[in-house]
């Protein structure tokens, strides 16, 4: 195992701060402050852990990776502050109601975010509509890489040509 986590500390991610319930092989059980149970890769949320510390210590700095790498995205944003923002807002729909929110509700959300637009106010030769559908569209990449720290958070479906989102459902 390539990971130091110990049972019953807490770490971070972009989600926020969470105990480690339990470690089993490469199975990591853990708690938000929300009380609902998660579960996932050991390995995975250790790898997002160091990305927690490093970020912190280069005071926020986008580290490459974190960077777009499509020629029309141009570095405009980095998945550690847009990330957040979708999340957010698929938290809020999913607060409301039981439905997924699709791609097109994401972008209004990010375009109506404060944060999204001091975003979407770096590409001024793009509309925000693309701008904002640039960060979903990523979002959704890095979600079907199995790269996501809200893999677990989430779930989602297809609708139409894009990807639809939820909170996870906890199974009774």
């Amino acid at each position: 195992m390539n990971h130091a986590f110990v049972v019953g500390a807490t770490y971070h991610d972009r989600v926020g701060a969470y105990r480690v319930v339990s470690i089993e092989d490469d199975r990591l059980a853990y708690e938000y402050s929300d009380g609902i149970r998660r579960e996932g890769s050991a390995e995975r949320k250790w790898c997002i852990h160091r990305s927690m510390v490093s970020d912190q210590r280069a005071s926020h700095a986008a580290l490459p990776s974190q960077r777009p790498r499509s020629n029309d995205d141009k570095g405009f944003f980095t998945h550690a502050e847009a990330f957040p923002i979708i999340a957010k807002a698929i938290e809020t729909c999913s607060a409301s109601h039981n439905k997924y929110m699709t791609h097109d509700k994401i972008v209004e959300a990010v375009m109506k975010d404060p944060q999204g637009q001091v975003i979407l106010d770096r590409r001024p030769d793009k509309t925000k509509s693309w701008s904002a559908g640039v960060l979903v569209a990523w979002f959704s990449k890095v979600f079907t890489d199995g790269t996501s720290e809200w893999d677990g958070r989430f779930e989602r479906k297809k609708m139409g040509s894009a990807w639809a989102y939820r909170v996870r459902r906890t199974k009774n």
